[in-house]
């Protein structure tokens, strides 16, 4: 269970706020009211020891918040670092500020019409609230075609045409009195200073900011009286966090690793465990029955994302049993944040961009305006890339976790974000400085293999050898010469489908009894083209659609 608000204003009857914490733990939230405010927060602010400390505030919400709101007024929220949404609302002045965090990794969905607004962390909650106001609102067509085309939903679009989320560093701020709203960019990751120094200070950096974030993540679980947890597999990423914190002096009570069996994610995570003296739980996701839950997994993505990004990791993560577990430690868009976005060693328009978040081209020309319109908006392809596929895409990891805790990465913190996005380009192409900083500062991370390159992450040279030469000759030997395609994929999921016809089977029967759902002729007619001729991505972008279409329409 996790936390959710909804706030509905009427300019008669004023604002109607709700929370629902019911099962919730109680480190999953914090909220206060009093005379002057109200205050809600779901999710976790890493940081709050140190802002209590800077500040000299006493050690709980309502001195923290009230001084911080007071102290920089409606952009108080960027003082957080951490995975959260929330709201503040000002009694005296009726004036309400909706936030979310750099990475809008937590959502909030917003609906404005007539004077009446309508907030709510839960799309169909919210679309039940516009029903129950008869408000207007109706299917968007145009964001159906992106989640036929892209995977995911750009922008700050949503299935229904009406209603908006906020993206990564905004607020909506409304001004009960004078009847007015705003959504407002309170930190935007495009526009970074560029970072002056030379290399070493900012390998340097890197390694202060990391082990920063590391203290504050797990130091969240020891002031709880909480075990530490952490997702492992064969990337970079998550092993750094891992690593960093055994070094560091925390101890993890498990581990865990989903993959198909005796791919390398598998075997380099149980060897990283092994000699690290990690207790790792290994979930094979061989079969892929898992990918029957569409209607589970849909009531998670809530239609912002094919369904498949993160029914593995729901599937995973169902295994455990979380009672008296922390947060979830990941390594999350780590690769991203440093370097993984770029084509080249130069800034280059966002137009460059959109090859890579194209997922089928059948439909592409339908939504090419509204790309077209989102590309002049960004000012590169990293920035691009990083709110629209990292934030819009890859967060899908992150709605997926909130069912069962809060999932956290080091390089997600505010600070080591900011500076790691401040470095030059040339120093973060292919993934450079990433290579040097575990080198210099991380030897250990470096002992095991790289499951991307398939060779250790110790020299820079490895990083484009591996992804040219290594693996493409790896892949060609196991999947077209030995025909082993699930020796090639941590997730092998075309391989379930062709192999387990009961996949096949669901999948059918999925499309038939759903795609009445979709009442646009047009758009009904080229999802029966698309599931009839396309092969297993093409399917599930379709079932994708089905199955938000069924939460929300059905």
């Amino acid at each position: 269970m996790k936390a959710e608000f909804r706030i509905n204003y009427d300019p008669k009857t004023g604002f109607v706020f709700n929370e629902n914490v019911e099962n919730v733990q109680p480190f999953l939230f914090q909220s206060f009211e009093n005379n002057l405010y109200r205050f809600f927060l779901k999710g976790v602010i890493l940081n709050f020891k140190h802002l209590v400390a800077e500040y000299g505030t006493a050690s709980n919400c309502t001195d923290l918040i009230s001084y911080l709101y007071e102290k920089f007024g409606s952009g108080f929220s960027s003082e957080f670092s951490g995975e959260f949404c929330g709201y503040l609302y000002d009694k005296r002045e009726e004036k309400l500020f909706v936030f979310a965090n750099l990475s809008a990794s937590q959502t909030v969905f917003y609906h404005y019409y007539n004077r009446h607004l309508f907030i709510d962390t839960d799309l169909l909650s919210l679309k039940n609230s516009l029903d129950k106001h008869a408000a207007p609102y109706s299917a968007d067509i145009e964001a159906a075609y992106c989640l036929l085309t892209l995977n995911s939903l750009p922008g700050n679009l949503t299935l229904l045409k009406d209603v908006k989320k906020l993206s990564g560093g905004e607020q909506l701020f409304f001004d009960a009195k004078a009847g007015r709203v705003a959504i407002e960019k309170i930190e935007d990751l495009s526009y970074v200073d560029a970072f002056s120094g030379n290399k070493q200070e900012a390998i340097h950096t890197l390694e202060d900011l990391f082990i920063r974030a590391v203290r504050q993540e797990y130091d969240f679980d020891l002031d709880r009286n909480l075990e530490h947890f952490a997702l492992l597999s064969g990337g970079l990423d998550s092993r750094m966090g891992v690593l960093y914190a055994k070094n560091l002096g925390y101890s993890h009570h498990q581990a865990l690793c989903f993959s198909h069996s005796g791919y390398w994610d598998e075997t380099i995570a149980t060897t990283i465990a092994e000699r690290e003296q990690i207790p790792l739980k290994v979930v094979h996701l061989d079969g892929g029955d898992f990918l029957k839950n569409i209607d589970r997994l849909c009531s998670i993505t809530q239609g912002l994302t094919n369904y498949t990004g993160g029914v593995h990791s729901e599937y995973a993560l169902s295994t455990i049993d979380f009672s008296g577990e922390g947060l979830i430690h990941s390594g999350h868009l780590g690769d991203a944040v440093l370097g993984s976005y770029l084509s080249s060693d130069k800034k280059n328009p966002a137009s460059a961009a959109l090859y890579k978040m194209i997922a089928s081209k059948r439909y592409l020309p339908k939504i090419e305006p509204l790309l077209s319109q989102l590309v002049a908006l960004s000012p590169s392809e990293e920035a691009f890339l990083l709110y629209n596929r990292g934030f819009n895409f890859i967060n899908v990891g992150n709605y997926v976790a909130e069912n069962f805790s809060i999932a956290v990465s080091p390089f997600m913190h505010n600070d080591f974000l900011r500076f790691a996005l401040s470095l030059p380009e040339k120093w973060r192409f292919n993934e450079n400085i990433y290579i040097e900083w575990i080198r210099e500062c991380s030897p250990a991370a470096a002992n095991y293999i790289w499951e991307r390159t398939l060779m250790r992450p110790d020299k820079v040279w490895k990083t484009r050898y591996g992804d040219q030469l290594k693996v493409r000759l790896y892949h060609l030997f196991f999947d077209k010469i030995l025909n082993r395609p699930y020796a090639c994929n941590m997730a092998p999921y075309e391989y379930y489908f062709k192999t387990n016809l009961d996949i096949a089977k669901y999948f059918d029967l999925y499309f038939s009894e759903n795609i009445h759902l979709i009442q646009d002729q047009p758009l009904k007619n080229d999802c029966i083209a698309m599931y009839q001729t396309g092969g297993f991505n093409e399917k599930t972008m379709v079932l994708s659609l089905l199955g938000s279409y069924k939460l929300l329409f059905g």
